[in-house]
């Protein structure tokens, strides 16, 4: 069956491409002079059924969307026996074609430059309801100016519609599904979270995080097999950014970030967002295919190298434990208590250490094992604030909006909080034993700032973010985010409670909350990651989270119901919160 050389006002000029199920060809739209892409399905599946209602499903997806990154829909056109779509002519190459002439990993900015304008067409869609579920660098464009489009929503699903293949049967690009993609599931707007990071991952790397030299062997490592870490063998990788890529990457959905949104906030593209198509155009062999100059940089020194190693590894490490069944978690927890136990015991049975530590530096005692040993999220307890923290406010009253009327609340100083590994009854003892500058600063920050001492302040919590310890971080966006000492920058405070939050810090979990429920920080209102980040609190039993969710609750935001509200308002009370009269 030949192609008309007419479609109604469009006229065909010549063939761009052929896919699976469908062709290209570029057209004109003789009536207004414009270039456009003519889609139709190949012929030869023309007459089946099940092609054809998947083939309306898309147009029926792209009707739906009108966003700058994403490939628009002008018109479904039928004359005769031809079902075809005009659309947007994207011009550029894709990023597959990219990554093929380069022959070697991006640079971190210039990924990130287009993963800001993917997460944000990604982000439009999902919130229109339509989730594309085959996200790969063949389906991403790129523009001679620099911007991206979304291309190609053939098996897109509309939230809420029926199911356009059988259950069971696995839908996607093997190289790019999610778990439960493969597993055959529809997935949500988590799996499009999952197959973008899988995409940013090759774009990075070089190389996709999963191989195999079948679809099973693929679809096999999708569902049961770590992705390779990228510290230390990609350099430019900040140990913050291979950790939300590894979130993105987990193999439950439940695990991975709730929204596009949260998840462009957390590698730092939503930062680049109004500067990426400058720097996607300035690095003219994106679009000209001449070999690119990486950007070099200066090697980092070989302590700094061990320490986000570090790092990296036991977000991995924590990132296992909680993709074990819960039975296998409540086993290793339990032998790791009684490690502990018996450790304890052996050090009461021993000599008592030695007061004096000598020229050649302190010696290893328990505070060291928590520095060492648990370095990132090997258990978030370990990580929280010190109880003296509770006098902190839920939302920092400063630039708080009232029509949230959990901002500006203090905690109660009754409030429960998980002790630092210091203050744990069982290690209470060794910890003792430190010497007074290996212990937790965090309260000498508190002190520094109630008196006005702002650059001291800074000087701890810098000196801790830098040691690795989320109170740092946590502490450095408390003082941009009231210009204590610093000028005012939400999107600073951002950065560095979002750094906190990821590493399971509780108070900087909640703040991220209030960030995402007011839209401070330069991020878009975001009521399903608010109620993520709270509902993080709250499981490390920050008061001031719970009773935001109780708020919450009460207005029906981020898919909450109002029979909630009680529920987490008796707990917030149970963990000491007391609001202002």
């Amino acid at each position: 069956m030949s192609l008309p050389r007419m479609i109604g006002p469009y006229q065909i000029t010549e063939r761009l491409a052929t896919g699976g199920a469908g062709e290209v060809y570029a057209g004109i739209d003789t009536k207004v002079g414009r270039e456009v892409a003519i889609k139709f399905l190949r012929p030869e599946l023309a007459g089946d059924s099940s092609y054809v209602d998947r083939f309306l499903a898309e147009a029926k997806s792209l009707g739906r969307l009108n966003h700058p990154n994403i490939a628009t829909l002008y018109a479904l056109p039928q004359e005769d026996d031809h079902v075809c779509m005009i659309m947007e002519l994207v011009r550029g190459r894709t990023v597959e074609q990219i990554i093929q002439e380069r022959r070697r990993p991006l640079a971190v900015r210039e990924s990130l430059a287009i993963l800001a304008q993917v997460t944000d067409g990604l982000a439009y869609a999902h919130d229109q309801g339509v989730i594309h579920r085959d996200i790969k660098p063949s389906n991403l464009m790129v523009t001679e100016s620099g911007r991206v489009k979304i291309m190609d929503f053939g098996i897109a699903r509309v939230r809420g519609s029926d199911r356009m293949t059988r259950m069971g049967s696995a839908v996607g690009t093997p190289l790019y599904m999610s778990p439960e993609q493969c597993r055959g599931l529809e997935g949500d707007e988590r799996s499009d979270i999952y197959s973008l990071a899988v995409v940013l991952y090759e774009l990075l790397a070089g190389s996709p995080p999963f191989k195999g030299d079948t679809d099973y062997e693929l679809t096999r490592a999708h569902i049961g097999t770590l992705p390779p870490p990228l510290i230390p063998r990609i350099s430019g990788i900040d140990p913050s950014l291979e950790s939300a890529i590894m979130i993105a990457l987990s193999k439950r959905p439940e695990q991975r970030f709730p929204t596009m949104r949260a998840f462009s906030d957390a590698i730092g593209a939503t930062a680049l967002r109004g500067d990426a198509t400058a720097i996607i155009h300035n690095h003219t062999s994106l679009i000209q295919g001449a070999t690119a100059t990486q950007e070099t940089a200066k090697p980092p020194a070989l302590h700094t190298v061990a320490l986000a190693l570090a790092r990296s590894r036991a977000a991995t490490v924590m990132r296992r434990f909680k993709g074990l069944h819960p039975a296998v978690q409540g086993v290793l927890a339990g032998a790791f208590a009684v490690a502990i136990v018996a450790g304890v015991f052996l050090l009461r049975a021993g000599p008592e250490p030695s007061p004096s530590y000598g020229t050649s530096g302190p010696s290893q005692t328990a505070t060291d094992f928590k520095s060492r040993a648990v370095g990132g999220p090997l258990d978030q307890s370990s990580r929280m604030a010190p109880t003296n923290m509770t006098q902190e406010k839920l939302s920092v009253s400063e630039g708080c909006n009232t029509s949230f009327p959990d901002c500006g609340r203090t905690a109660s100083k009754t409030q429960v909080q998980p002790q630092p590994i210091e203050q744990q009854p069982s290690l209470r003892m060794e910890a003792s034993n430190a010497p007074e500058t290996d212990k937790p600063k965090f309260a000498d920050f508190e002190t520094a700032e109630k008196q006005g001492n702002y650059p001291e302040a800074y000087t701890i919590a810098k000196g801790m973010d830098k040691s690795g310890d989320p109170a740092g971080a946590y502490g450095l966006g408390l003082l941009y985010f009231r210009g204590n000492g610093v000028p005012s920058d939400q999107q600073q405070a951002f950065y560095y409670f979002s750094k906190a939050a990821h590493e399971g810090y509780g108070m900087a979990q909640s703040k991220l909350g209030v960030m995402y429920h007011q839209g401070f920080g330069g991020v878009r209102k975001d009521y399903e990651s608010a109620r993520y980040w709270f509902e993080k609190a709250a499981a490390s039993g920050v008061a001031e989270a719970m009773s935001a969710l109780s708020g919450m609750c009460h207005r029906r935001e981020g898919k909450l119901k109002p029979d909630c509200e009680q529920d987490w308002s008796d707990r917030a009370a149970k963990a000491g919160y007391i609001p202002e009269p």
